[in-house]
């Protein structure tokens, strides 16, 4: 059928298929998580200056 170059091209496919999911992770979490950060921050801002929070709370 594919005259033995089936496991080399396999294996070659594995290998970049596991290169991606541990990119994607490692890229997609850190992302995640400024994004989440960042979305507090303004919420805490948005309070602070509606009065909802003091200057303590807020730090």
């Amino acid at each position: 059928m594919v005259g033995g170059w089936g496991m080399p091209f396999g294996m070659l496919a594995m290998g970049i298929f596991w290169i991606g999911v541990i990119y994607f992770a490692l890229n997609g979490f850190s992302y995640r998580s400024e994004c989440r950060h960042d979305q507090a921050i303004e919420v805490l801002k948005s309070r602070l200056a509606k009065g909802e929070i003091t200057i303590d709370e807020y730090e």
